[in-house]
């Protein structure tokens, strides 16, 4: 949505809107699992530095980290 509406110079709520009145899904950026490799990192590593390496959102490592650690 956010890459429509900035080509066409408008916010993203009419964007979302039209998405939504066509019922197109949004899309969503496939992100890499957690490997074994990558979850010996959390802890170690900031989750900063590993999104950044992975080229995911800080968001998704922590959320990734805090389930790995509930298992």
């Amino acid at each position: 949505d956010t890459e429509v509406a900035d080509r066409l110079d408008i916010s993203n709520f009419p964007v979302k809107k039209k998405r939504h009145e066509l019922e197109i899904e949004a899309y969503k950026r496939p992100t890499p699992g957690i490997t074994p490799e990558i979850a010996s990192a959390f802890g170690v590593v900031s989750d900063a530095e590993l999104a950044s390496q992975l080229d995911v959102s800080v968001s998704y490592i922590r959320k990734a980290r805090i389930k790995a650690s509930q298992q």
